[in-house]
Protein backbone atom coordinates (compact mmCIF):
# COMPACT_ATOMS: atom_id res chain seq x y z
CA UNK A 1 0.00 0.00 0.00
CA UNK A 2 1.26 3.07 -1.10
CA UNK A 3 1.25 5.89 1.24
CA UNK A 4 2.04 9.91 1.50
CA UNK A 5 5.57 11.09 0.17
CA UNK A 6 6.23 12.87 3.41
CA UNK A 7 4.85 13.75 6.78
CA UNK A 8 6.20 16.53 9.19
CA UNK A 9 5.94 16.73 12.92
CA UNK A 10 6.47 19.75 14.86
CA UNK A 11 7.05 18.98 18.70
CA UNK A 12 7.59 21.19 21.67
CA UNK A 13 10.57 21.80 22.02
CA UNK A 14 13.07 24.39 20.43
CA UNK A 15 11.88 27.03 18.05
CA UNK A 16 12.48 26.81 14.81
CA UNK A 17 14.91 29.24 13.50
CA UNK A 18 13.36 32.10 10.84
CA UNK A 19 14.99 30.10 7.95
CA UNK A 20 12.97 27.27 8.89
CA UNK A 21 9.99 28.66 9.45
CA UNK A 22 10.34 29.97 5.51
CA UNK A 23 11.00 27.14 4.50
CA UNK A 24 7.62 25.34 6.22
CA UNK A 25 5.22 27.73 5.33
CA UNK A 26 6.40 26.64 1.86
CA UNK A 27 5.34 23.00 2.63
CA UNK A 28 2.59 21.41 1.04
CA UNK A 29 3.16 17.83 3.42
CA UNK A 30 0.55 16.76 5.92
CA UNK A 31 1.36 18.64 9.45
CA UNK A 32 1.37 16.55 12.75
CA UNK A 33 1.38 18.71 15.80
CA UNK A 34 2.54 16.24 18.92
CA UNK A 35 0.56 18.56 21.91
CA UNK A 36 2.16 22.04 22.29
CA UNK A 37 3.65 21.29 19.36
CA UNK A 38 0.65 23.26 18.29
CA UNK A 39 1.91 26.26 20.01
CA UNK A 40 5.29 25.85 17.73
CA UNK A 41 2.75 26.30 14.50
CA UNK A 42 1.21 28.90 15.71
CA UNK A 43 4.17 31.31 15.98
CA UNK A 44 5.35 29.83 12.55
CA UNK A 45 2.45 30.19 10.77
CA UNK A 46 1.44 26.62 9.85
CA UNK A 47 -1.97 25.06 10.54
CA UNK A 48 -1.66 21.59 11.55
CA UNK A 49 -4.16 18.89 10.17
CA UNK A 50 -3.56 17.13 12.73
CA UNK A 51 -3.09 17.91 17.25
CA UNK A 52 -1.80 14.36 18.87
CA UNK A 53 -1.17 13.53 22.34
CA UNK A 54 -2.58 13.82 25.91
CA UNK A 55 -3.44 17.72 25.00
CA UNK A 56 -2.21 18.76 28.91
CA UNK A 57 -0.10 21.49 27.39
CA UNK A 58 -2.72 23.14 25.33
CA UNK A 59 -6.31 22.21 27.53
CA UNK A 60 -6.93 25.81 27.84
CA UNK A 61 -6.33 26.75 23.91
CA UNK A 62 -7.69 23.81 21.76
CA UNK A 63 -10.50 26.03 21.02
CA UNK A 64 -7.29 28.59 19.20
CA UNK A 65 -6.93 25.52 16.50
CA UNK A 66 -10.42 25.28 15.15
CA UNK A 67 -8.75 24.09 11.69
CA UNK A 68 -7.19 21.30 12.91
CA UNK A 69 -8.25 17.83 14.01
CA UNK A 70 -7.78 16.69 17.32
CA UNK A 71 -6.60 13.33 18.23
CA UNK A 72 -6.78 12.83 22.08
CA UNK A 73 -4.91 9.86 23.38
CA UNK A 74 -4.85 9.80 27.26
CA UNK A 75 -2.24 7.01 27.75
CA UNK A 76 0.28 8.25 30.13
CA UNK A 77 2.38 4.86 28.99
CA UNK A 78 3.73 7.17 26.09
CA UNK A 79 4.76 10.36 25.14
CA UNK A 80 3.04 12.98 23.24
CA UNK A 81 5.88 12.34 20.31
CA UNK A 82 5.81 8.46 20.03
CA UNK A 83 1.67 9.48 20.10
CA UNK A 84 2.18 11.90 17.05
CA UNK A 85 4.91 9.05 15.44
CA UNK A 86 1.96 5.98 15.98
CA UNK A 87 -0.17 8.16 14.30
CA UNK A 88 1.65 9.30 11.78
CA UNK A 89 3.05 5.61 10.25
CA UNK A 90 -0.93 4.84 9.62
CA UNK A 91 -0.26 6.52 6.49
CA UNK A 92 2.36 5.21 5.84
CA UNK A 93 4.48 8.16 4.87
CA UNK A 94 7.87 7.54 3.03
CA UNK A 95 9.28 10.27 5.04
CA UNK A 96 8.77 12.03 8.66
CA UNK A 97 10.61 14.97 8.87
CA UNK A 98 10.57 16.10 12.44
CA UNK A 99 10.92 19.60 14.10
CA UNK A 100 11.26 21.09 17.84
CA UNK A 101 12.16 18.01 19.17
CA UNK A 102 15.06 19.03 20.77
CA UNK A 103 16.45 21.93 23.14
CA UNK A 104 14.66 23.13 25.84
CA UNK A 105 13.77 20.55 28.75
CA UNK A 106 17.11 18.14 28.68
CA UNK A 107 14.90 14.96 29.66
CA UNK A 108 12.56 15.65 26.87
CA UNK A 109 15.21 15.91 24.71
CA UNK A 110 17.24 12.41 26.07
CA UNK A 111 13.59 10.89 25.82
CA UNK A 112 13.17 11.98 22.17
CA UNK A 113 16.41 10.23 21.28
CA UNK A 114 15.86 7.14 22.69
CA UNK A 115 12.51 7.27 21.01
CA UNK A 116 13.68 7.65 17.71
CA UNK A 117 16.97 5.43 17.84
CA UNK A 118 14.45 2.58 18.27
CA UNK A 119 11.13 3.67 16.30
CA UNK A 120 10.53 0.76 14.18
CA UNK A 121 9.78 2.05 10.73
CA UNK A 122 10.60 1.26 7.27
CA UNK A 123 11.19 4.80 6.23
CA UNK A 124 13.30 7.36 6.21
CA UNK A 125 13.23 9.68 9.48
CA UNK A 126 15.06 12.80 9.64
CA UNK A 127 15.22 15.48 12.98
CA UNK A 128 15.96 18.72 12.37
CA UNK A 129 17.10 21.33 14.78
CA UNK A 130 18.50 25.17 14.24
CA UNK A 131 22.15 23.69 13.62
CA UNK A 132 21.28 20.63 11.34
CA UNK A 133 19.66 17.05 11.00
CA UNK A 134 19.85 13.51 12.77
CA UNK A 135 19.27 10.57 10.84
CA UNK A 136 18.50 7.29 12.22
CA UNK A 137 21.06 4.75 10.05
CA UNK A 138 19.98 0.91 10.16
CA UNK A 139 22.39 -1.89 8.99
CA UNK A 140 23.61 -1.30 5.26
CA UNK A 141 25.65 0.73 3.45
CA UNK A 142 24.90 4.35 3.66
CA UNK A 143 26.11 7.33 1.46
CA UNK A 144 26.99 10.45 3.60
CA UNK A 145 26.49 13.69 1.41
CA UNK A 146 27.70 17.09 2.70
CA UNK A 147 30.10 20.07 2.08
CA UNK A 148 33.51 20.08 2.90
CA UNK A 149 34.58 21.20 6.10
CA UNK A 150 31.08 20.24 7.55
CA UNK A 151 30.95 18.77 10.86
CA UNK A 152 28.93 14.94 11.43
CA UNK A 153 28.91 13.13 14.75
CA UNK A 154 27.87 9.54 15.16
CA UNK A 155 26.38 7.50 18.02
CA UNK A 156 24.96 4.21 18.70
CA UNK A 157 23.12 2.20 22.44
CA UNK A 158 23.16 -0.49 20.64
CA UNK A 159 26.23 -3.33 20.11
CA UNK A 160 27.47 -2.37 16.26
CA UNK A 161 29.19 -5.64 14.03
CA UNK A 162 31.08 -5.00 10.57
CA UNK A 163 31.51 -0.87 11.41
CA UNK A 164 33.31 1.29 9.02
CA UNK A 165 33.21 5.16 8.23
CA UNK A 166 35.64 5.98 5.20
CA UNK A 167 35.62 9.56 3.25
CA UNK A 168 36.08 11.59 6.09
CA UNK A 169 38.67 13.41 7.95
CA UNK A 170 38.97 10.40 10.67
CA UNK A 171 38.19 7.09 8.96
CA UNK A 172 36.89 4.13 11.18
CA UNK A 173 38.73 0.62 10.21
CA UNK A 174 36.02 -2.45 10.14
CA UNK A 175 35.49 -3.50 13.81
CA UNK A 176 33.11 -4.44 16.14
CA UNK A 177 32.46 -1.66 18.57
CA UNK A 178 30.29 -2.32 21.78
CA UNK A 179 27.13 -0.24 22.80
CA UNK A 180 27.13 3.21 23.63
CA UNK A 181 29.41 4.68 21.11
CA UNK A 182 30.17 8.05 20.55
CA UNK A 183 32.05 9.95 17.52
CA UNK A 184 32.13 13.88 17.82
CA UNK A 185 32.63 16.50 14.94
CA UNK A 186 34.12 14.12 12.48
CA UNK A 187 34.78 16.25 8.97
CA UNK A 188 33.52 16.14 5.32
CA UNK A 189 36.82 16.45 3.32
CA UNK A 190 34.49 16.07 0.14
CA UNK A 191 31.34 16.17 -0.92
CA UNK A 192 30.48 12.21 -0.37
CA UNK A 193 31.45 9.69 2.18
CA UNK A 194 30.13 6.37 3.17
CA UNK A 195 29.13 4.28 6.64
CA UNK A 196 28.33 0.88 6.91
CA UNK A 197 28.10 -2.06 9.37
CA UNK A 198 25.70 -5.36 9.33
CA UNK A 199 24.03 -5.55 13.06
CA UNK A 200 22.65 -2.33 15.52
CA UNK A 201 21.99 1.30 14.39
CA UNK A 202 23.56 4.50 14.52
CA UNK A 203 22.29 8.15 15.25
CA UNK A 204 24.07 10.23 12.41
CA UNK A 205 24.07 14.12 12.89
CA UNK A 206 25.22 16.71 9.95
CA UNK A 207 26.16 20.70 11.04
CA UNK A 208 24.98 22.23 8.20
CA UNK A 209 27.58 25.07 7.48
CA UNK A 210 24.57 27.89 6.18
CA UNK A 211 23.30 26.94 9.84
CA UNK A 212 25.83 27.17 11.94
CA UNK A 213 27.22 30.13 10.71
Amino acid sequence: MRGLDKIIIIANGELPSEEIMKSLKLDKDMIIAADGGARICRECGLVPYYIVGDLDSIKDEIGEFKHSEIVKIESQDTTDMQKALDFAIQFHPEELHIYAALGNRCDHTLANLFLFFNFEYNGDLTVYDNFGCLKILKPGKHKLEGESGELVSFFSFSKLKNFKIKGLKYPVPLQNLKSNFYSISNEFTSANAEISFSEGRVLYYRVCMNRAK
